[in-house]
C-alpha cells in the first residue's frame, strides 16, 4: 500500500472518529445539565481522534492478511486505542479511577463507539470492494 493511501486512510479515520466523538459529546450535553461543551473537551477530542487514527497504521500491510492475522491486528488495535482513550480521559478529567462503576461505564461506552466506527468503516470498505468488483465484471464481460 502506498504512503499516499495510508495518509488518506488515516485522515478518513480522523474525521470519522472526531465526528463520532463530537456527536457523543453533544448527546452527553443534551442529556445532562450542561449548557455547552468546554473548549478543553473539544481539544481533547481532537487529540484523541488524531492519536487513535494514527493507531490505525497497525492495520496496514504490504500484502493481503489472512483472517487470523487480521483478527490479531484488530485485537492489538483495540488494545492500543483503549489504552490511548483511557489515558486521554484521565488527563482531561473525563474519567476518575476512584469509581469502578464509572470506569466500567467508560469502557462500555468506548466499546460501543469503537463498534460503531468499525461498522461504518466495514460498510464503506465493502461498498468500495463491491463497486470495484462490479466494474471489473463489466470490463471483462465485454
Amino acid at each position: 500500500m502506498e504512503t499516499r493511501e495510508i495518509i488518506k486512510g488515516v485522515l478518513n479515520q480522523f474525521f470519522l472518529i472526531f465526528t463520532v466523538i463530537t456527536i457523543s459529546m453533544l448527546a452527553t450535553v443534551r442529556l445532562s445539565a450542561l449548557d455547552a461543551v468546554p473548549i478543553s473537551d473539544i481539544i481533547g477530542a481532537l487529540i484523541l481522534a488524531a492519536l487513535t487514527s494514527l493507531a490505525g497504521i497497525v492495520m496496514y500491510s504490504k500484502r493481503d492478511l489472512r483472517r487470523s492475522e487480521a483478527l490479531v491486528r484488530s485485537a492489538i488495535h483495540l488494545f492500543i486505542v483503549m489504552v490511548m482513550c483511557l489515558t486521554i480521559a484521565t488527563i482531561f478529567g473525563w474519567l476518575s479511577w476512584n469509581t469502578p462503576v464509572e470506569v466500567a461505564l467508560y469502557i462500555a461506552l468506548f466499546l460501543a463507539v469503537y463498534l460503531i466506527i468499525s461498522l461504518i468503516d466495514y460498510v464503506q470498505t465493502k461498498k468500495l470492494a463491491d463497486d470495484l468488483n462490479a466494474k471489473l465484471k463489466q470490463r471483462y464481460k465485454s
